[in-house]
């Protein structure tokens, strides 16, 4: 209960902030709502009375049907200004999830907790039966709220016994399904995996990247299989739910049996002996119905509203979580400066095995660095402790003597580009890829994809603003190859003329011609540049001031490619296997 009043307490101030007119609203709602429940239970006694009596007075018809008429539409009108509103912060708390996420320390957006979290943190604001649904459900429950008053108030004048325990059944069932909604919620989210492994199905189902495996190597039956075994188990899921939600609805369907029964019994009886009229007889036949009605709405609003309080709880923990800081020491380059990595040391959150141990080197400006090593080793890791992204367990990295934590965030970014293994091409124009929303003339970008390795012809003659990179959401966009793509985004971090340029693995995707190629060109372009190559292909190795040679979470080796070829260690070892992909050309 502490939760749900924290809860509630939060949310109604957040309505207050975005929109205070909707407690302008409710009021609205709770007026008009009374009115006509009222006057609707009230009519036809009139009616009947007048009609019984052959005096049919006319003026007390129009006011009667213009008070209908003007609180149904005062009704109407509040639905129509309050239910933007829930939609409205919903949209909101979306934008502010999502702004959280990717503004989080990348330590914690890289954590599997968090990943795995995510959905039952989306969930009250992914569709409009969660967090929205807050909101409208408070506003129709002041409505029924109305209704419940004007009807109990009426049937006290039939007998005040069965109103109360009319009213003692109410906070019963509405307790009993609040409970039952509980005990969905808390199921639902112990099985949340079933629901990501759906989306994570039913993605696979329509990602075109996916499409060449599931056809070539025949995948369609045993996707199938999987997505029919997975939906078997949610199937089970919601039975068990339904069954849950299902005991208070029939316990109180009996209720309603009993208690209507009741009621016109004693109405019967009472309009035998003369104590009510024809006309009340309609009027209280009438309040029978509209106090059902509003029983079960109220019922289901208050559901509504007291549940799902623990994924509101999870949303709201998530976006009060704090974001990357950027404060620090502002970055003063000097004609000269070096980062150095003093005995790092580095093992992942709850993981005890330590990827590195003891990492000393330093990268100075204007160098050109090759990080090499077999896959595993932890090269990219390497590269996220370089940028930031993960801060070492042990030791430190410092630029120009300063511990690069110290710094503040933006400046550091600035200090790179780079250009990730992940390939990531956004379905935006060419320009936009390019650019990120930095300004950068057109020549500035159509002679970074040319030094990249791009064609004109590859890159739809340099229409920058027209042509979209991706066939994702544009169907007439562009269709790189695996090998176009990491040209592209190498353009991109050229385009940009930041200090550093970092390249993690970045001709996986061309053969080793091209790949030569790609390196004896990039050397001539980037002479005075400093560079940092990571790759386990060692293709780039002759093209750098020095090599690092990673193994066995440590440096093993360290030289030029000429002294450790002399040396004959385990880079030449690493190097001769290689070699024979690049015989015919001046590397060997």
């Amino acid at each position: 209960m502490r939760q749900i009043l924290r809860n509630f307490k939060v949310l109604m101030k957040q309505v207050w902030k975005i929109d205070r007119k909707y407690f302008f609203y409710l009021f609205l709602s709770f007026v008009s709502v009374g009115i006509f429940s009222y006057y609707t239970i009230k009519t036809p006694k009139i009616v009947l009375d007048m009609i019984e009596a052959s005096e049919i007075d006319i003026f007390s018809l129009v006011i009667i049907f213009l008070i209908l008429i003007s609180s149904a539409f005062l009704l109407s009108y509040s639905k129509v200004l309050y239910t933007p509103v829930g939609n409205k912060i919903r949209y909101r708390y979306l934008l502010d999830i999502l702004e959280h996420y990717i503004y989080i320390p990348y330590e914690d957006y890289d954590n599997p907790k968090i990943q795995s979290n995510i959905w039952k943190i989306m969930r009250p604001v992914l569709s409009t039966d969660g967090l929205q649904a807050f909101y409208t459900n408070i506003a129709s429950l002041v409505g029924n709220v109305s209704v419940l008053l004007v009807s109990i108030g009426i049937l006290f004048n039939i007998q005040i016994w069965i109103s109360v325990l009319i009213l003692i059944w109410f906070v019963v069932y509405t307790a009993l399904s609040i409970k039952s909604a509980d005990k969905v919620d808390e199921e639902t989210n112990k099985n949340i995996q079933l629901k990501q492994d759906e989306w994570y199905l039913d993605d696979i189902a329509v990602d075109v990247a996916y499409g060449k495996e599931i056809r070539v190597f025949q995948l369609q039956r045993w996707l199938e299989d999987k997505l029919i075994a997975l939906h078997n188990k949610l199937n089970i899921l919601n039975k068990k739910n339904y069954k849950t939600s299902a005991i208070p609805e029939v316990l109180n369907d009996i209720f309603q049996f009993i208690r209507d029964n009741l009621i016109f019994i004693f109405l019967i009886t009472m309009y035998f002996r003369n104590q009510v009229s024809i006309g009340e007889f309609a009027s209280y036949s009438v309040l029978i119905i509209q106090l059902n009605n509003a029983l079960m709405a109220t019922s289901e609003n208050s559901k509504q509203i007291l549940s799902k309080h623990d994924s509101y709880a999870e949303m709201l923990e998530f976006v009060n979580t704090p974001k990357q800081s950027n404060e620090g020491k502002a970055i003063e380059l000097k004609d000269n400066w070096i980062i150095e990595f003093d005995d790092v040391w580095f093992k992942y959150p709850e993981n005890e095995t330590w990827v590195y141990e003891n990492l000393n080197f330093t990268i100075e400006k204007g160098k050109k660095i090759a990080i090499v090593g077999l896959n595993g080793v932890g090269k990219t890791t390497l590269l996220k402790l370089l940028l930031r992204l993960y801060k070492p367990t042990k030791g430190r990295i410092t630029l120009n003597g300063i511990d690069i934590w110290d710094y503040k965030l933006d400046d550091y970014f600035d200090f790179f580009a780079p250009v990730f293994q992940e390939i990531n091409i956004f379905p935006f124009t060419i320009r936009e890829n390019i650019c990120f929303g930095r300004d950068f003339t057109d020549e500035q970008i159509i002679q970074a994809i040319k030094d990249s390795g791009l064609t004109q012809d590859e890159m739809n003659d340099f229409d920058l603003d027209s042509t979209y990179m991706t066939r994702y959401l544009h169907p007439d966009g562009l269709n790189l190859s695996g090998g176009q793509e990491q040209k592209f985004v190498t353009a991109r971090a050229l385009a940009s003329k930041r200090p550093i340029y970092i390249l993690d693995e970045p001709t996986s995707a061309l053969d080793a011609v091209a790949e030569y190629d790609f390196y004896y060109k990039l050397d001539e372009l980037m002479k005075e540049q400093t560079i940092l190559f990571v790759s386990h292909r060692l293709a780039s190795t002759q093209f750098c001031d020095e090599i690092i040679l990673i193994e066995n979470k440590a440096i093993i080796e360290k030289g030029t490619h000429k002294e450790l070829l002399e040396k004959g260690g385990r880079y030449s070892e690493l190097f001769m296997i290689q070699a024979k992909y690049y015989k015919g050309r001046e590397a060997i």
